[in-house]
């Protein structure tokens, strides 16, 4: 696969989980934590799927 199609999945993958947190988030009593929560477990996945990416060019 190339860096485009990674970069797509990508956008639609956490397009679709903010979307998911909207909704959830929504429907709570409370709305500051269960966003606070849901924020966390978006920039965990992110951490996550940018330490298995590889460098793209080796440095000299």
């Amino acid at each position: 696969m190339s860096w485009l199609y990674y970069s797509l999945l990508s956008l639609f993958f956490f397009a679709f989980l903010a979307l998911l947190q909207k909704i959830i988030s929504m429907e709570s009593k409370n709305v500051r934590a269960l966003s606070l929560v849901l924020t966390l477990i978006l920039e965990l996945l992110q951490l996550l799927s940018s330490l298995q990416q590889k460098p793209a060019l080796k440095v000299v």
